[in-house]
C-alpha cells in the first residue's frame, strides 16, 4: 500500500491541505500522520475504513487511486481486490492478538502486584509482633 498517496487522498476526501488538518479532521494528532507518510508506523486501514465510512467514500479509489472517489453505496460493491481483503484481514488479526496480550500481560501484572502486596503485608505484620514483642 502506498501510504503517502492514501494521506494525499484522505486530504481530497477531508478537503484539507495539511497533515495537521486532516489528523483534526480524522481525531488523530498531526504527527500520527506525519509518522505514516514517513513510514514510521502504518496507517491502521480498520480506523480509516470507519472514519471515512460516512463520507460515502469509494474504498478501492481510497487504497487504489483508481476508480470513482465516491459511491453511490456506504459499500464499495465488490471493488476491493482481494489481496487488500487479505490485508486488513492480517491487521485485525494483528490488532485482536495485541489486545489479547495486553489482556493476558494486564491480568498477570495485577497478580504479581496483589501477591507483592499480600508479601508486604504479611512482613509487616511480622515486624509488628517482633515490635510488640520487644515492647512488652
Amino acid at each position: 500500500m502506498d501510504t503517502k498517496n492514501l494521506i494525499e487522498r484522505l486530504k481530497l476526501v477531508y478537503q484539507v491541505k495539511e497533515n495537521k488538518a486532516l489528523g483534526s479532521a480524522m481525531g488523530i494528532s498531526a504527527s500520527t500522520v506525519a509518522n505514516w507518510k514517513t513510514g514510521d508506523c502504518k496507517p491502521n486501514l480498520e480506523f480509516i475504513f470507519t472514519a471515512v465510512e460516512p463520507i460515502d467514500v469509494n474504498l478501492h479509489w481510497l487504497l487504489t487511486g483508481n476508480g470513482e472517489m465516491y459511491t453511490n453505496s456506504k459499500s464499495c460493491n465488490g471493488n476491493i481486490e482481494e489481496k487488500y481483503y487479505a490485508e486488513i484481514g492480517r491487521a485485525f488479526k494483528r490488532q485482536m492478538d495485541l489486545i489479547a496480550k495486553l489482556e493476558r500481560l494486564s491480568s498477570g501484572t495485577i497478580r504479581v502486584h496483589n501477591g507483592f502486596a499480600g508479601l508486604a503485608g504479611a512482613q509487616h505484620d511480622a515486624d509488628s509482633e517482633k515490635l510488640c514483642a520487644a515492647v512488652k
